[in-house]
């Protein structure tokens, strides 16, 4: 028998929090970098009001606290600086 759990999380940022941030970003992560992961911004929940955005290609690594609403904690993920 399989079963499947769905869990379903939401992270609230306001534009004018996050649009400053993505050019910063964009100057240590590269489109051309040969490894996929290096190409995105990790995203941590630090708790119920911010969270942690963190982009490095290996030599520099930029952390920045951004004030956010979670619905609940999660684990650390990736998501491309193109989505952003």
């Amino acid at each position: 028998m399989n079963t499947t759990t769905q869990i379903k999380h939401s992270i609230q940022i306001r534009a004018g929090d996050l649009k400053p941030l993505v050019p910063g970003l964009g100057k240590i992560i590269t489109a051309r970098s040969a490894l996929p992961a290096l190409r995105c911004v990790r995203v941590k929940a630090l708790d119920a009001k911010s969270i942690q955005l963190t982009a490095t290609d290996l030599e520099m690594t930029l952390i920045i606290t951004v004030p956010a609403k979670t619905e609940s904690d999660f684990a650390p993920f990736l998501v491309p600086l193109s989505d952003l």
